[in-house]
């Protein structure tokens, strides 16, 4: 038996070398915490509900957690080495972790070694979870974009539409001040209406359009708003820009177009309106003007004109007034449609006379006319262009006379040698 004695002693060595070494580095080993912050690794920032994994490359535990109201998950005493971090929901492909041998508690985004490139900005701890988002993003993703809140959420639009410089061709350049184009959406009734322009609205849509030309001419515009409409019972409320002037006194002007000249012989025009005749059904007017109906819901009734005016509910007030030296009426048109001017009405008609039957003549010229003519013992019965008898002469007449007619009116002549001609006026 005591050839075995120095075997055993020697064994009994060995195990305590074994446990005092192993004590050694259990006392080395430092655990440190992880924390995984979700807009650490997203721009696409909603923070709470999100699943984030640590799994090991080899052996050890799988740590798993969702994260909290403000994006954040905490593992306590992570083993140092190598994990795959995934977050689900954010569209984060896996990233490598290296924990080390630490007693801090560490970020997940310092300890990614697999390639990465981490959001820029730092989120705003006392946001709102959209606009930790819109912290995020750089600086470059912030510019020449409209963004728009609905009360939760933050959200790109279109492209801004303001622009200094719009190219058209490689050679010819338009330059807006403000341009500006809204579309009106499916299913508005005869009394909604969208404008081009506008501070009060939070109007959808806003967009910026190919560009606009005059008679196929290129130039300046301090606006441009252009809106259509898509839905078929949609009319006279297309607005592209509303002008509203209020005040209690001085002057109040909705619409103010000036032309300043810059260059000799250059055409100077303050306003110009264009209906575009594209051959399709309904009115074209190019100018509409109305009076004394404020707050009238009633539409217009239409019909082609260059101008259309209309006092609406105020006849008595006069449809036209042109006056000189800012005070001289020359010239007017009632609200009844009769016209005044101070220097009489003048023809610059040149179209020939005509010679008139011995019995007499109808007017052909579209036109008032008068027609002289004479004769002996002549009887005139003159009509309307309605064909009717308006007038006799109650005696024949012998020698010239004269009598005005409208345009599709007539005169009967009878009598000896009648002869006479017609004219224009």
């Amino acid at each position: 038996m005591k050839r075995f004695y120095p075997r055993l002693k020697r064994t009994g060595l060995f195990l305590s070398l074994i446990a005092s070494l192993a004590l050694l580095y259990a006392a080395d080993l430092k655990i440190p915490n992880v924390t995984v912050t979700v807009s650490d690794f997203t721009l696409d920032y909603a923070p709470d509900g999100k699943t984030v994994t640590l799994m090991p490359a080899s052996g050890g535990s799988t740590f798993s957690g969702t994260s909290d109201a403000d994006g954040v998950v905490n593992f306590l005493r992570v083993t140092p080495g190598q994990y795959t971090l995934s977050i689900s929901g954010i569209g984060l492909d896996p990233l490598t972790l290296q924990v080390p041998n630490s007693t801090n508690d560490l970020s997940a985004s310092n300890l990614v070694v697999s390639a990465w490139t981490p959001p820029s900005g730092a989120p705003y701890a006392g946001a709102t979870a959209n606009l930790r988002a819109w912290s995020l993003l750089p600086t470059s993703a912030k510019q020449d974009v409209i963004w728009a809140s609905d009360g939760t959420f933050i959200y790109e639009q279109e492209s801004i539409p303001v622009r200094v410089k719009y190219d058209v061709y490689a050679t010819n350049e338009l330059t807006y001040g403000l341009r500006v184009t809204v579309s009106a959406a499916e299913g508005l009734t005869n009394s909604a209406g969208y404008s081009g322009v506008t501070v009060a609205n939070n109007i959808p849509g806003l967009l910026t359009t190919e560009g606009a030309t005059y008679y196929g001419g290129n130039g300046n515009f301090g606006i441009s708003a252009e809106t259509g409409s898509s839905s078929s019972g949609l009319t006279n409320s297309a607005i592209v820009v509303s002008a509203y002037a209020g005040g209690r006194e001085g002057l109040a002007i909705g619409v103010l177009a000036e032309s300043d000249p810059s260059v000799n012989s250059q055409t100077n025009i303050a306003l110009v309106a264009n209906v575009v005749d594209e051959g399709k059904s309904g009115p074209m007017i190019a100018g509409y003007f109305e009076l004394g109906s404020d707050g009238n819901t009633d539409p217009a009734l239409a019909t082609s004109a260059v101008l259309l005016l209309d006092n609406r509910a105020r006849p008595d007030l006069p449809l036209i007034v042109a006056r000189t030296n800012n005070g001289t009426t020359v010239f007017s048109v009632a609200g009844s449609g009769l016209a005044s001017s101070v220097a009489g009405f003048g023809s610059t008609d040149t179209t020939a006379a005509v010679s008139i039957a011995t019995t007499g003549w109808t007017n052909t010229f579209g036109k008032n006319a008068v027609v002289y003519y004479d004769g002996t013992a002549v009887t005139a019965i003159v009509k309307n262009n309605a064909g009717t008898a308006v007038y006799t002469n109650a005696a024949a007449l012998t020698g010239m006379s004269s009598i005005l007619l409208q345009p599709s009116g007539a005169v009967i002549l009878s009598g000896t040698g009648v002869k006479g001609r017609a004219t224009p006026f």
